[in-house]
C-alpha cells in the first residue's frame, strides 16, 4: 500500500430520511391511479376488459420497482486520500470523481441553506457554483480564486475540512488562506 493510497477520511451517506421515502411511495401510488382513473373514464363502445388496465398496471409497477431499487441503492461516498478528493454518487457515477483543489484558496466546514442555495439535495448547481449533498444542512465547502465554490455535504464536515486541509498544501502549495469556519448560511 503506497502513501497515496492512505485514507484519511471516507463517508458512505444514504438516501434513508422517512419524508423522503413517504414523498417516493406516494409518487409510485399516482401511476397505478393514473391508470385505473383513465381506463375507467374512457368512452369505450364495448365493455373493456379487467386485463388490460391491469397489465398497463403491472408494467408501471415494474418500472417504480426498478427505480425504487435504484433510489433504495442511491448514495454518496466521499474519500480523502494524500493523491487527492473523490466523490462518488452511486448509480450516476460508475467511477469516482477527483474533485480538482487546484486554486483553492479557503476550505470551510459549514452550514449552508440546501433549498434556497442549491435547490435541494443530490448533484445540484447554484449561482456560485455546484453542490454534491445527500441531505441535512452540513458541509464543506471549497473556496476558489474565481469567486466559485463547491460544496459537499458530510455528516462530519470538522473531519472532512480537517482532511482536505492535510492534502491541500500538496494539492495546491499557493493556497493564501484557508479556515475552519462556522457558517450559517448565506452568501
Amino acid at each position: 500500500m503506497s502513501a497515496s493510497d492512505t485514507v484519511l477520511f471516507h463517508e458512505s451517506q444514504y438516501m434513508r430520511k422517512f419524508w423522503f421515502w413517504l414523498f417516493i411511495i406516494s409518487v409510485f401510488l399516482i401511476g397505478p391511479i393514473i391508470i385505473l382513473v383513465t381506463f375507467a373514464i374512457q368512452n369505450h363502445p364495448e365493455p373493456v376488459s379487467w386485463t388490460q388496465p391491469l397489465h398497463s398496471i403491472g408494467w408501471c409497477l415494474f418500472g417504480e420497482a426498478i427505480g425504487g431499487i435504484a433510489l433504495f441503492l442511491m448514495h454518496m461516498n466521499t474519500t480523502v486520500r494524500r493523491d487527492g478528493l473523490y466523490i462518488q454518487w452511486i448509480p450516476f457515477h460508475w467511477w469516482k470523481i477527483r474533485i480538482s483543489l487546484d486554486n483553492v484558496t479557503r476550505v470551510e466546514a459549514c452550514t449552508y441553506r440546501p433549498i434556497q442555495e442549491y435547490g435541494g439535495w443530490g448533484i445540484q448547481y447554484g449561482p456560485h457554483g455546484m453542490a454534491y449533498n445527500v441531505s441535512g444542512d452540513q458541509g464543506v465547502r471549497l473556496h476558489y480564486e474565481d469567486g466559485k465554490y463547491l460544496l459537499i455535504g458530510s455528516q462530519d464536515p470538522k473531519k472532512l475540512a480537517k482532511a482536505i486541509e492535510k492534502i491541500l498544501p500538496e494539492a495546491n502549495p499557493n493556497t493564501a488562506t484557508r479556515a475552519w469556519t462556522h457558517h450559517s448560511g448565506g452568501f
